[in-house]
């Protein structure tokens, strides 16, 4: 049990994670086969993780029709543009990994997949 629980506490804790080969720029379609289509609704959570202001994700959510995929489709444009923190793999995968995320299952299978891609 206690091994279960190291391998858990590494995989969830974005401080102790691996990040290696993963700094380089996302592809769109990644983005949105592997992060939007899993995670529709956290636009909003993703948005702030990625540097973006509240001001911007209400814009957003009013501009796109509240429609969820569309909102987080323009929250990763927005994050492109303005650079708030850097466009890499890394930075998707320790957003994920955020509590207000949760989504760490995600962040690894991410991680294993794009990080062995370069």
């Amino acid at each position: 049990m206690h091994n279960v629980s190291l391998i858990l506490n590494f995989a969830t804790d974005p401080d102790d994670y691996d990040y290696t080969g993963l700094g380089y720029e996302p592809k769109d379609v990644d983005l949105l086969n592997e992060v939007v289509a899993e995670i529709p609704t956290l636009w909003r959570e993703m948005g702030l993780e990625l540097g973006l202001a509240h001001h911007h994700l209400a814009c957003i959510e009013i501009e796109q029709n509240r429609k969820q995929i569309r909102c987080f489709g323009e929250v990763l444009n927005s994050w492109r543009e303005q650079q708030t923190v850097p466009y890499t793999w890394e930075t998707i995968i320790r957003a994920l990994q955020k509590k207000a995320i949760g989504q760490y299952k995600l962040a690894l299978i991410l991680k294993k997949k794009f990080a062995k891609l370069r």
